[in-house]
Order: C-alpha cells, then sequence, then structure tokens
C-alpha cells in the first residue's frame, strides 16, 4: 500500500466512528440541559421505583451489546427486537417515552431515542449510587444512528 492512499484511510476511518462527548446537545436545544431532563426523569421514578435502574442498565444491554446502540428495542411491531422472546421482560420503555417526550416538548427532532436511552441507563447507574456520572460517561458505546434530518 503506497504512503498516500494509507493515509487517506487513516483519516477517514477516524471520522467514521464518531465519540460521543458530554454536552454534546448543549446550546443545541433551545436553553434546555437536554443531559438534565433526562437525569430529572430517571431520578424521579428511581424514587418512585427503585427497580427501574436495573430495567434501564438491561434496556442498554439488550440494544447495546451485539455492535453497537441503535434504539432498535425501542421500535414496537409485531416483529421487532423489543417482542423477541429474551427481550419481553425487559422494563423502563415507560422512562425512556417520558423523557423523550419532555425533550420532543423542548426541542422538537433533535435529540436521539438512542442518545435518551443512553442517557437514562447513565443516569440510572447514578441515582443508585454504584456508579459516578464520570465513570458512566467512560462506557465504551457505540451509537450506529444519528437525527439526519436535522444533521445532529
Amino acid at each position: 500500500m503506497s504512503a498516500p492512499f494509507s493515509f487517506i484511510l487513516v483519516n477517514f476511518t477516524g471520522q467514521c466512528d464518531a465519540a460521543l462527548q458530554q454536552g454534546f446537545y448543549k446550546g443545541k436545544c433551545n436553553s434546555q440541559d437536554v443531559e438534565a431532563i433526562v437525569a430529572s426523569v430517571v431520578k424521579r421514578r428511581f424514587n418512585n421505583k427503585p427497580r427501574v435502574a436495573a430495567g434501564l442498565i438491561r434496556l442498554f444491554f439488550h440494544d447495546c451489546f451485539v455492535n453497537g446502540c441503535d434504539a432498535s428495542i425501542l421500535l414496537d411491531g409485531d416483529s421487532s427486537e423489543k417482542t423477541a422472546p429474551p427481550n419481553l421482560s425487559v422494563s423502563g420503555y415507560d422512562v425512556i417515552d417520558e423523557a423523550k417526550g419532555l425533550l420532543e416538548e423542548a426541542c422538537a427532532g433533535i435529540v436521539s431515542c438512542a442518545y435518551c436511552k443512553r442517557k437514562s441507563s447513565f443516569s440510572a447507574t447514578s441515582v443508585t449510587g454504584h456508579g459516578s456520572v464520570q465513570a458512566s460517561r467512560e462506557w465504551p458505546c457505540r451509537l450506529k444512528r444519528r437525527r439526519r434530518d436535522r444533521g445532529v
């Protein structure tokens, strides 16, 4: 392989798997703090029913363990991941739906479902006292889909 060709491959491969960053949505959702909106829903739900944290972490696992997070487990349908036998006992969908609803009210069409699910799972580790916010930022995770209609 020639040196110029290998240089081009190196440069493009680094752009294909964009890193997630804390505060990515800062300034993109009017003046709303996207991360705080999701975290507040998780905290309130956890205070009412502590086992919701385990459900959110399991939801994250079932969506992300194969090859990155795409939120496909959140899709409804007769032959969807949500209705697949291993996922029938997964819980936490209602927390994601509530958080996503609040995000849509704050800034419609900006924040992806995959991000909402991911942030909910990370917040769940924080509210239980078993993971700090800093530690939850370190979970390796690739998001496969981005909001293409808005370039976010």
